[in-house]
Parts: structure tokens; C-alpha cells; sequence
């Protein structure tokens, strides 16, 4: 066990992060100005958008309510961070010939968070931010005098084609740099066309690419104290800044609003599959504790060669405390009634099945059909029709993520094991970073409290009026299915004699049971 602590270690440290702006990026900001309070700075590389400079956008990063907290501690945080204009698509990231200079002199920690999260996105696109990016940050990080740690974020989902995934680079048999060489002379559509077979089995772009990345690092980053942290899907936040903190395309938002209000009504999928999902700050937490740990060699395990060059964390929850599809299915349905999303278009109940025929049939009976009468009704009123789009949506989503639903990932955990193990009983309540302690129930529950709070900008005040448009969904549906059922009736009545026969025998013997109970009453009165 090292003799400095975390805090110590950072006492004085000068950091540089990219991707600042990100969901996960934001969050490593607060923690590490909140929990190693005396370090001295931290370099934000942040490109200028939509006419915004890097030092607005950090001002308005800073600004929201995940750094209440600090700002409550230290209303003076922000002298800490010092905004940079850079690219991570250009030479140097595009920095200037002063701050570079700057940076060269001071910095002692990467955190290259930078990076698309799109699973879907052009392959092009994909490997210029993934994988070329990735190769500026490292070259730019070759020029630091005092780095002492070279933390990278990559995704277990990169080597989810292994029946095992270790805690070791998967090298491609083509190296990056041909891959690159593709981007410069393959038209567009002819990439587009040949993505499939290019990502070779991975499940979409963004696997592949942080997959390409891996081994860049591994061949062109051998003399960098490099780690490497490969979460599996990033879920709201478990304990910090406060529980259910969220934003926009992380995680399973996206099921748990359509399911929610009710759009989704049927997934496909295997309800005994583990949804592999981490808190965002159990995430935070290894960053920082592991980049401590490359920097002090407070590592408790014998290192093999390959260990010294890189370390390498799988920060996932399925083999150490697995959550599943299924519960997933029952906590989303029961808590979107006890704390119920406004304007849902039919009360909650997801259902996930893994047989296609059975989840068609659904998708067709409880999406489209509803999905098109309501366009109708819609039109008829004069109002633009959206449903059908609404649904379009969730489908094309449901399509990008069913892969997940089928996973069984295996991984090796012992540098994390061993990491919790090194860190001081001091630190270990501050950077906890065991995913055994999660009550999952809970966990779900404030993640959709927080959707619904920080997401989708709904208070908890208008919980009873959105119950109440719940219970009145409920009237229409048992009235819908008692005039149905009414219509159906009198149908088989018309045209079935059987169906008559049958009326008849009902009525008959309603009016038996009815004589009866009076004829019974008038004895027991006598």
C-alpha cells in the first residue's frame, strides 16, 4: 500500500482533461476539486461550438447544478480550471505555441475522455474523433516533461466478441494507421457500404473504434504511463454529487422515458441477461484512483511486462454484482406508476420477451396500431401527427441496443479488486469504487427520479396530476375494452347462431339466479 493517500498525491498536481464537457467529464471536474481540494489545476481542452468559446462553455458546464456541492464548499473552484481552445482532430490539438508550452512544463495527468459514445455513428466520423483523436492527445502527451499517468476511457464493449475479456489489450491484426490511410482515399458511400465487414463482428461503430484505439495505444503509446478504464454502459450517478444526477444519451434514458409514458410496450430480449450498467461516479472514482495508483505503483499484485506498460481496469458490475433485463423490466414499470412521468401516452407495462414472433406480434398490436389511430385522431383535430414518428424513434433505438439484451460478458477484475485493496481505509469511503454495495432497487429508482428531475425538467410537485392522468388512461382503457368487447358481442350475436344460443342460456340462467336469490330472501324474512 503506498504511503501517500489520494489527496496527498494530488496535492499540488496540475491535470489536464479532454472531453471536460461530457457527461463523465463534468462529473471528474467536481470530484476531483471537491475531494483533492489542494491540487492546482485543471487544464480543460474545449473546442469552440456554435459560436461559444471554450472559456463560455466551461462557464456554463460550471454553472449547473452538479457543482452546487462545491460551490457551497468553495465558491472559488473556478480559478482552478483554466479553459483551453483546442481540437483533438488537429496537430497539437490545435493549441497554441504558449500554452503548450505551459502544459509541457506543469501537466502530470491525462484524463482523455474525449471521444463519440454514438453506437451508431459513420464509421469515418467514428475513427477520426476515436481513433485519430486519440493518436493527437498521445502524441501531444510525448512533449509532457512531468506526466506521471496517462489515463485513458475506453468501453468493455470493445472486446465484447470474447468469450472472456481480460485485462489486456485484444490488438488488431491491422494496424490504425491503414485503417486511417482508408479515410483518406475511400469516397464516403464506399465506406458506408463496406462498414459491416470492416468492423469485423463488432456490434457497431463505436466498439469498434474504441477497440482500434486500444491498439494505437498499444503501439504508439509503449513509453507513456498509460491506463486504461473500460466501463460498460454509464448510468446516473450512485451517491455523488447526489444520487440520480443524469444527462442526454447516458445510459438506458432513452428505455426509460418510452417506457415511462407508456410508448414501450415490448422489447426483445433475454429477461436472465445481465444489463451491464455502472454509475458515472463509481467511474470518476477509478479514473482518479487509478491514476494515483500508476503514478505510486500501489499496485498489490506482481506485474507482468505487459501490466507495466498499460493497467488495465474493467469497470463493469455483471460479475460482480449482476442486475438484470428482467428486474430492470418490473422496477421501470412499478416506479413510472409511484413516481409517473408527465404527459404519458399510456400507463406503464414493458414486457421482454425473447422469442421474435411473440415481440412482433406486440411491437404490431401495442405500437403500431395505437401509434397510427392516434396519428388519426390527431389529423382529424387539425393537429400535426407525431406518434407514428415517436415510435419510428424507439424502434431504431430499440435496434442499436438489442445487442445488450443478449450479452453475457465475462471479465477479469483483479486490478480493480486489487486497486480497492490498495487504496488507504481513509480514502476508501470518498473513492469508492466496489459495485457491490449497489442496491440496485434503490439505484433504479432514483434514476428515474432524476430522468424525470434533470432530463426531462419535470417536478416532483406535479407527481399527483401526473398519477391522476394515469388513473384517468386507466378509465379510458377499461372503457375502450368494455365497448369493444360490447361491439364483438353484439357481433357474434348478428351473425352466429351459436353465439345466440349461448346469450340466451346466459340470460336464462341469470334470470333463474335472480328469482332464486328473491325467493330466497322472502323464506329467511318469514
Amino acid at each position: 500500500m503506498s504511503s501517500v493517500n489520494i489527496n496527498e498525491y494530488y496535492d499540488g498536481k496540475n491535470v489536464l482533461i479532454t472531453g471536460a464537457t461530457g457527461f463523465i467529464g463534468k462529473l471528474l471536474i467536481e470530484k476531483l476539486l471537491y475531494s483533492c481540494d489542494t491540487l492546482n489545476k485543471i487544464y480543460c481542452v474545449i473546442r469552440d461550438k456554435n459560436g461559444h468559446s471554450a472559456e463560455e462553455r466551461l462557464n456554463e458546464i460550471t454553472s449547473c447544478k452538479v457543482f452546487d456541492k462545491l460551490r457551497k464548499k468553495d465558491p472559488n473552484f473556478r480559478d482552478k480550471l483554466v479553459p483551453i481552445t483546442g481540437n483533438i482532430l488537429e496537430n497539437d490539438l490545435n493549441i497554441n505555441g504558449r500554452t503548450l508550452g505551459e502544459l509541457k512544463d506543469n501537466v502530470n495527468i491525462i484524463f482523455n475522455l474525449a471521444g463519440t459514445v454514438d453506437l451508431d455513428l459513420d464509421i469515418k466520423t467514428s475513427l477520426m474523433t476515436n481513433v485519430h483523436g486519440l493518436r493527437q492527445v498521445v502524441n501531444l502527451s510525448k512533449k509532457l516533461d512531468k506526466l506521471e499517468a496517462f489515463v485513458h476511457i475506453s468501453s468493455i464493449y470493445a472486446n465484447s466478441d470474447e468469450s472472456f475479456i481480460d485485462e489486456k489489450v485484444y490488438s488488431s491484426e491491422v494496424e490504425p494507421q491503414k485503417i486511417l490511410n482508408l479515410l483518406e482515399w475511400m469516397e464516403d458511400e464506399w465506406l458506408k457500404l463496406g462498414t459491416k465487414k470492416l468492423i469485423q463482428g463488432k456490434p457497431n461503430t463505436f466498439a469498434y473504434t474504441k477497440w482500434i484505439g486500444e491498439t494505437l495505444l498499444e503501439q504508439e503509446a509503449g513509453d507513456l504511463p498509460v491506463v486504461i478504464v473500460r466501463p460498460s454502459t454509464v448510468g446516473a450517478s450512485w451517491k455523488e454529487p447526489f444520487a440520480g444526477w443524469v444527462e442526454k444519451s447516458s445510459g438506458p434514458c432513452d428505455i426509460f422515458i418510452a417506457a415511462g409514458r407508456g410508448y414501450l410496450r415490448s422489447m426483445k430480449g433475454e429477461g436472465h441477461a445481465v444489463l451491464d450498467m455502472v454509475p458515472v461516479d463509481i467511474v470518476v472514482n477509478l479514473l482518479i484512483s487509478s491514476a494515483w495508483s500508476k503514478a505510486t505503483q500501489s499496485n498489490r499484485h506482481i506485474l507482468t511486462e505487459e501490466e507495466k506498460k498499460f493497467q488495465i481496469y474493467n469497470c463493469t458490475t455483471g460479475g460482480l454484482n449482476p442486475f438484470r433485463w428482467g428486474e430492470m423490466e418490473n422496477f421501470v414499470t412499478q416506479y413510472s406508476k409511484n413516481t409517473p412521468f408527465e404527459g404519458a401516452f399510456r400507463r406503464p407495462n414493458l414486457t421482454l420477451t425473447s422469442n421474435s414472433l411473440v415481440h412482433d406480434y406486440w411491437v404490431f398490436i401495442s405500437h403500431l396500431i395505437p401509434a397510427y389511430l392516434s396519428d388519426f385522431g390527431l389529423a382529424l383535430i387539425g393537429q400535426k401527427p407525431r406518434v407514428v414518428n415517436v415510435y419510428k424513434n424507439i424502434h431504431k433505438m430499440l435496434g442499436s441496443i438489442e445487442y445488450l439484451t443478449e450479452l453475457d460478458l465475462k471479465c477479469n477484475y483483479d486490478s480493480v479488486i486489487a486497486l480497492r485493496n490498495s487504496i488507504q481505509e481513509s480514502d476508501s469511503p470518498v473513492f469508492f469504487i466496489d459495485p457491490r454495495a449497489i442496491h440496485w432497487p434503490t439505484y433504479i429508482e432514483n434514476y428515474l427520479i432524476g430522468t424525470k428531475k434533470y432530463l426531462l425538467n419535470e417536478d416532483l410537485h406535479g407527481v399527483p396530476a401526473a398519477k391522476r392522468h394515469l388513473k384517468t388512461l386507466r378509465n379510458i382503457r377499461w372503457f375502450a375494452n368494455i365497448v369493444i368487447g360490447v361491439l364483438i358481442w353484439r357481433l357474434l350475436i348478428a351473425k352466429s347462431q351459436p353465439a345466440r344460443n349461448v346469450w340466451y342460456l346466459v340470460l336464462s340462467l341469470a334470470a333463474k339466479f335472480v328469482r332464486f336469490f328473491r325467493i330466497s330472501s322472502t323464506m329467511i324474512k318469514q
